[in-house]
């Protein structure tokens, strides 16, 4: 999938309903060119943001919420790995959905962990591997992960009732690709 074909908004407001961020693939691609670093913190956090925002809703949906409170205390349930892998046992997500979270994860688990020293590529065919050709592997995939991420856990007028239906645990659908 190229960069260019991937399409999505992402409002955060602050509490008081004023804009606080707008995120589009043009935006975090600005921000990419003016700081790498940057850019790839702003897509994990959305990236986890969203997988832990669809674990709450689903949570909720289904008079969990305690659950989801108990799973956010315990380090191993509540791992960005372990969520991931719960939203695809529900049919939250598909399989490939979580195989791209999955691989995200590892590629941001050798970039944040190595942070000051690059010590596993992401490739690690590569020769001569640089922090930047890192960084930039890491958004490329994050850009890719966060593009099929939206469709599946960002509602719109398009997808609403297999939305509500999938986050019910009535119906697991195969998110459409772009």
């Amino acid at each position: 999938m190229d960069l260019d074909e991937i399409q999505f908004s992402i409002k955060i407001f602050e509490r008081g309903g004023l804009p606080y961020r707008d995120y589009t693939p043009a935006s975090l691609k600005k921000l990419f060119i003016d700081s790498k670093t940057g850019a790839n913190f702003e897509l994990l956090a959305i990236i986890e943001g969203l997988t832990y925002f669809a674990y709450f809703i689903y949570c909720n949906i289904n008079n969990q919420s305690k659950k989801y409170e108990s799973i956010l205390k315990n380090p191993i349930k509540g791992s960005f790995k372990s969520v991931i892998n719960y939203l695809c046992e529900e049919g939250i997500i598909d399989k490939e959905l979580q195989k791209l979270l999955q691989d995200y994860r590892e590629k941001r688990n050798v970039v944040v962990h190595n942070w000051l020293q690059l010590k596993t590529p992401l490739s690690p065919t590569l020769k001569e591997y640089s922090h930047d050709e890192a960084l930039g592997e890491l958004f490329k995939a994050g850009m890719k992960t966060l593009g099929l991420l939206h469709r599946a856990i960002v509602p719109s007028k398009n997808n609403w009732p297999d939305y509500v239906a999938r986050f019910k645990g009535s119906k697991k659908i195969k998110i459409n690709k772009f």
